[in-house]
């Protein structure tokens, strides 16, 4: 009877500490995820505009009904930005995010460290009519992008971070820049990184809240989230 009740209590404390890792929304003004890695990330000027919790399907994964992928989406900024944007994607049992994505046309490529935690990061343009995180008043507008992405849990998890401000009159490539735009990569990137807040949770949290997200996710996807592949094709290449 002793040893039962003794199972029963590590099950239960088992069952808890999983809950309890895998916690994840907005406390106050910032996203939360108490998995690993526990991480808090907000934006350091822009008010919170929104956070929801949905199911996004990725449809060029090879999945007839498109790859699930479990989100969660906080928008910082409104209007012509600037904008901040956190996402946290989980794939589904048997997948894993690949290698970090490669937006057409970036520049400036490397490793940033943000929070004591390495991020991907790279500069690019948005598509007119195709970007995800404006409204649909700035639907025409071109957006310079500065973005962040790391790969957590096994490859399971994957955050991006986006900044992103209204692209300058006369730019319209980022390898061929105008004259007396020579240094504007460099002070955006600056600029990006300070408008992000990056901290390690020292403390338990209950992430709380969720409203409706003025995005428009239909082109929140792979484009911009990244790509997925089974683990067989991991274990097997």
């Amino acid at each position: 009877m002793m040893q039962k009740l003794l199972f029963l209590f590590i099950l239960a404390f088992f069952l808890s500490s999983c809950s309890t890792q895998l916690q994840r929304g907005v406390t106050d003004t910032s996203y939360v995820s108490t998995a690993q890695p526990k991480i808090k990330i907000s934006a350091t000027k822009l008010p919170l505009t929104a956070h929801s919790h949905r199911s996004l399907h990725f449809y060029g994964l090879g999945q007839v009904s498109g790859l699930p992928i479990d989100a969660w989406i906080t928008l910082y900024g409104t209007g012509a930005g600037p904008l901040v944007c956190v996402a946290h994607g989980d794939v589904p049992q048997g997948w894993m995010w690949d290698a970090n994505l490669d937006q057409s046309f970036s520049i400036d490529r490397r490793w940033e460290e943000l929070g004591g935690i390495a991020f991907y990061a790279q500069t690019y343009l948005t598509i007119a009519g195709k970007n995800p995180f404006v409204l649909e008043d700035n639907v025409n507008d071109r957006f310079l992008v500065r973005s962040y992405q790391a790969r957590f849990n096994n490859y399971t998890s994957k955050i991006l971070i986006v900044y992103m401000e209204k692209l300058p009159d006369g730019i319209s490539s980022l390898h061929s820049l105008p004259l007396g735009f020579a240094n504007m990569p460099m002070a955006f990137a600056t600029r990006a990184k300070e408008a992000i807040s990056v901290e390690r949770l020292d403390q338990q949290v209950h992430p709380i809240q969720g409203n409706s997200l003025p995005m428009r996710l239909r082109f929140f996807d792979e484009h911009f989230l990244g790509t997925a592949s089974p683990v067989s094709h991991w274990i097997f290449e």
